[in-house]
């Protein structure tokens, strides 16, 4: 069993048994991808839900999918679901 710090404490994530496809930085962005709206929601809670809400025919999967990696990443898009797994087994811990 792996702990989450010893899962951050790695610098390449090859030493975690993901395939290189996975970028090292891949649990930073699951905070990347949610930061604005938490940021807009502290500033501004009505204003930070109408922006949420601009995104609510999503899951968090194809939020992650369908906006933000293919902006953050747009050539990897054939990694797309292995990276969406690894945050979700080292940063949710459950179902996206």
């Amino acid at each position: 069993m792996m702990t989450k710090n010893y899962s951050t404490s790695v610098e390449d994530v090859s030493q975690l048994g993901y395939p290189e496809s996975i970028p090292n930085n891949y649990t930073a962005l699951w905070m990347e991808a949610l930061k604005p709206f938490f940021d807009e929601l502290s500033t501004d809670f009505t204003r930070g839900l109408k922006a949420l809400k601009r995104y609510d025919q999503y899951t968090i999967y194809s939020y992650l999918k369908e906006v933000f990696l293919p902006a953050k990443m747009p050539t990897k898009w054939e990694d797309y679901d292995e990276i969406i797994a690894a945050i979700e087994v080292q940063v949710t811990g459950t179902g996206m």
